[in-house]
């Protein structure tokens, strides 16, 4: 069961590492140690803020956030498994207890929609069970939060907007991530990482055409060194190259047959 919820738990852990890379675009590189103890350390700050003002929206908002951080460090760094699900838990809490108190604080929405959704994502043998001990989840609540803080939100924008589009994939709906992912592109044009996954989103919908008119538009920045494409690392530009030259291929037998 907790193997299950664990798994599950990774959509959050790269929905964290994918907006990391969107709003880190002065730095190539996170200081996760630095990062995690930053987390740690507001943490203490922000629940004595609490305990003068049990209402603090920007307290109770920073705390769903630090410990969402928290929980992803436990998880990929510490491999401290019930650490990162208490960490989990306590985001989540703090979040509800936002959304309670000031309804229209929209960015509070993030960390609940995603409970919601990797609750109501279990097989419903174990979510029967984990709603004994008083989890409960709906993929549909979830999903409606995540979009709700990418199309309204400010602070938590971002990691909205990455979130939706791996939720969206995930759900096998390529078409409807498109719009999503290349609203990111046009507000960060310079990460080609969000262009690699257009590309994979169009190759998901089928669409042969757009993946290949992705993948070149791609590597002619790499070429160019257009918007700093070319510090793609050396082993994925070959392996754009080659996969341009499949898709190029793939579509010549295909218009030879048809």
């Amino acid at each position: 069961m907790l193997r299950a919820v664990f798994k599950l738990r990774l959509v959050v852990v790269l929905a964290v590492g994918v907006s990391l890379a969107l709003t880190a675009r002065a730095s190539e590189t996170v200081n996760y140690q630095v990062l995690a103890h930053e987390s740690f350390y507001n943490l203490e700050y922000e629940e004595a803020i609490l305990e003068r003002n049990p209402r603090d929206a920007r307290a109770l908002y920073a705390l769903s956030t630090n410990y969402g951080l928290a929980s992803t460090h436990q998880f990929m760094v510490d491999m401290s498994y019930f650490g990162a699900l208490r960490s989990g838990n306590r985001a989540d809490e703090h979040s509800r207890q936002l959304i309670k108190s000031h309804p229209y604080f929209v960015d509070a929405y993030l960390i609940a929609g995603t409970h919601e959704y990797v609750v109501g994502s279990l097989p419903w043998a174990i979510r029967y069970m984990v709603a004994i001990g008083g989890l409960r989840g709906s993929k549909a609540r979830g999903e409606e939060y995540v979009r709700r803080v990418a199309e309204e939100g400010d602070l938590a924008r971002d990691s909205a907007r990455a979130l939706l589009v791996l939720l969206l994939r995930r759900e096998r709906r390529p078409l409807e991530a498109i719009p999503v992912i290349e609203d990111i592109i046009t507000d960060f044009p310079r990460n080609y990482l969000m262009h690699l996954e257009l590309a994979g989103l169009y190759e998901d919908a089928g669409n042969d055409e757009k993946l290949l008119d992705v993948f070149r538009y791609i590597h002619a920045k790499v070429k160019t060194n257009t918007d700093r494409f070319g510090r793609m690392p050396a082993r994925a530009q070959r392996a754009l190259a080659r996969r341009i030259a499949e898709v190029e291929k793939e579509m010549a037998v295909q218009s030879g047959g048809s």
